[in-house]
């Protein structure tokens, strides 16, 4: 079995933080932006042995967001907001990828087995890399995401279960932020 680290490394998904610093109307109307904001800083602040780490794409689809949003809003609050969470967050925040940490051998079959997992999938492509980092990494225990199929799809949860089996890495849990 994988040594547990001195730490507990909980992936992110780009839809939390842009729910949290972007938030379009219905993630307002949902209180979704609120919720997402909260469960980051309790992580941060709260949560000692616990790091946020997103992955590259997630950061890449964060920072798409950015750009398109930036003629919509001219305050950018949303991104200053950002920008103190990353500031303040320190060494919490990290971005992942398994070139920078860990090994990155088995990405382009857990990219593949992800991708055919379902129909979803298939043109999920941020998705499917998402998942994929948080896969890989031998220090992740959680992934979470706002994202309704990541949170439901059983034959990706089984693709998770698998693959972290065999490469005798803890569980991989999909969860919603609450």
């Amino acid at each position: 079995m994988h040594l547990l680290p001195n730490f507990i490394a909980k992936h992110i998904d780009s839809c939390v933080f842009i729910s949290a610093f972007m938030p379009d109307e219905e993630d307002h109307q949902a209180g979704l932006d609120v919720v997402a904001r909260s469960f980051l800083i309790q992580i941060v602040d709260h949560e000692p042995n616990s790091r946020l780490r997103m992955s590259l794409p997630a950061w890449g689809e964060v920072l798409l967001r950015h750009l398109k949003s930036k003629a919509d809003d001219p305050t950018q609050a949303g991104m200053q907001t950002l920008k103190e969470f990353f500031r303040t967050s320190g060494q919490k925040l990290e971005p992942f990828s398994p070139k920078l940490r860990g090994t990155p051998e088995n990405l382009n079959n857990v990219l593949g087995s992800v991708k055919d997992c379902c129909e979803e999938m298939k043109n999920s492509h941020a998705d499917t890399q998402i998942v994929a980092y948080a896969m890989v990494d031998p220090d992740a225990s959680n992934l979470y995401t706002t994202d309704n199929h990541l949170l439901t799809c059983t034959r990706l949860r089984n693709v998770i279960r698998d693959f972290r089996e065999d490469q005798n890495l803890r569980r991989l849990r999909i969860g919603p932020v609450e």
